[in-house]
């Protein structure tokens, strides 16, 4: 390999482990999101499942 091609090499190295950065940083994001979502879904469940529960009781 000549230097040129070689030091071409490790350019296109480089700008691939910053886009991949870059995207383990999104989904992470993304991950986290999705958490807090799920927590919030799960605590109306929780509520949907208490008032079912007091409803039936009042039957």
């Amino acid at each position: 390999m000549t230097d040129d091609v070689s030091e071409h090499l490790k350019l296109l190295w480089e700008e691939l482990e910053t886009f991949r950065v870059g995207q383990r940083k999104r989904l992470r994001e993304d991950i986290d999101a999705l958490e807090i979502k799920t927590k919030r879904l799960k605590a109306k469940l929780l509520l949907a499942e208490a008032k079912v529960a007091l409803l039936c009781e009042a039957d």
